[in-house]
């Protein structure tokens, strides 16, 4: 068993501010373990842990690290139903997500995740399901031009995206040469790491599904955080970035009601805050310690530091503390009356049509010819310019 800042593993990023959000925690889950480094500073306080990770190699390293006791493992991605029903069983009061992909995994060629000559294009983190080869020979370009621009912020996305599919009618797409050539087809000779990172962590992120899964994951790990806990996340890219500071925002947000209603009627509460309200940074010495290896997940983030010579990527570190109210009753109260709203403006609508109607056959029974006939069939005679006026029924006086 090894201690969590052995040299043979990995540095966690950014560990003090993690702790620090964590405080006062007792059962908490790393839903990325990796090589287990956060979960082994975390169980060092006596925090009990959940392990989550979808790669077989790093839950089997995590494992040999840190042993069996103080510690579960699952198998799974973060997203899944199963990794899901595992965090709400364990009722943590602390989650930490810590995105992207692990420096062992670019180290390992054969993973597929870094663009160094003759890596084949796999970049699945499971090992299972369909490869970055298979998304570039298969996707229509207009799918690829999307996935290039939204996951790798990449100007030129849509004559890429056409290079891509040219050189696929000629060739298959298998090794990393094949994406490097067809990039600098289009971004020129010059083109450098930088650019092949870009289309490499978008290929990354789809194939993986890393940014709608987050989407899932992120409400399902609130409702399941246990009164008073909190959520951290470490992104590296500024899809991911935003992705989690516009969820916040909602969460922290006192009113669920349609933009346009006039009163409030949701009777709902923030559901937490964030702290601290800007995000946190490495400084100069864990970025030292923590350098970024040439590959997509270090591409960018909300705001890059890409000095010369260097390629370095900005970490954010947002928590978000979760309130003692239970989430899914709020949400159901809310839901509950908006639905009780509905259903009182449908009833007065009704009751307007029934309104109407009745007053339409009011009118039709006291036109001039309908009364005429009736005064008529009692035997009195009524003259043409003869006017009638509608009086109510005295009430009946008590005998």
């Amino acid at each position: 068993m090894t201690a969590p800042g052995d040299a043979s593993y990995h540095v966690p990023v950014l560990l003090d501010a993690v702790l620090a959000a964590a405080r006062g925690a007792r059962r908490a889950v790393d839903a990325t373990l990796g090589d287990g480094g956060h979960a082994a500073a975390l169980r060092s306080l006596g925090v009990e842990v959940l392990g989550i990770d979808r790669d077989p190699a790093a839950i089997e390293r995590a494992r040999h690290r840190l042993g069996d006791e103080g510690i579960r493992y699952v198998e799974s991605a973060y997203a899944d139903p199963a990794a899901l029903d595992a965090v709400v069983r364990f009722t943590p009061d602390f989650v930490l997500l810590d995105l992207g992909v692990s420096s062992r995994q670019f180290d390992e060629e054969g993973r597929g995740f870094t663009f160094r000559p003759g890596a084949p294009l796999d970049m699945r983190m499971s090992g299972r399901g369909e490869t970055a080869a298979d998304l570039l020979n298969t996707a229509p370009d207009t799918e690829l031009a999307r996935i290039l621009y939204e996951y790798g912020d990449e100007r030129r996305s849509r004559p890429l995206a056409r290079e891509i599919v040219r050189r696929r009618q000629r060739e298959a797409f298998r090794i990393s040469d094949d994406l490097v050539n067809a990039i600098r087809a289009v971004l020129g000779p010059r083109a450098g790491p930088g650019d092949f990172a870009r289309s490499f962590q978008a290929l990354r992120i789809a194939v993986n599904d890393e940014l709608d899964g987050l989407g899932r994951a992120l409400p399902a790990f609130l409702a399941a955080l246990a009164p008073g806990g909190a959520l951290a996340v470490i992104s590296y890219h500024s899809g991911e970035d935003r992705l989690v500071k516009h969820q916040f925002r909602e969460w922290e947000r006192d009113c669920v009601c349609p933009p346009r209603q006039p009163v409030c009627t949701c009777t709902a509460r923030a559901l937490g805050r964030a702290e601290p309200r800007r995000p946190i940074v490495p400084d100069d010495a864990e970025i030292a310690a923590n350098p970024a290896p040439g590959a997509p997940s270090s591409a960018s983030s909300a705001r890059p530091m890409q000095p010369k010579g260097r390629h370095l990527v900005l970490l954010w570190l947002l928590v978000f503390l979760a309130v003692a109210a239970v989430v899914n009753g709020r949400q159901t109260r809310a839901y509950a009356l908006a639905k009780r709203l509905s259903e009182v403006s449908a009833r007065r609508d009704a009751l307007d049509a029934e309104a109407a109607e009745l007053q339409r056959r009011i009118q039709q029974a006291s036109s001039r010819p309908v009364l005429g006939r009736r005064v008529e069939a009692r035997g009195f005679h009524v003259a043409e310019d003869a006017e009638f006026e509608l009086l109510p029924l005295p009430s009946e006086k008590a005998p």
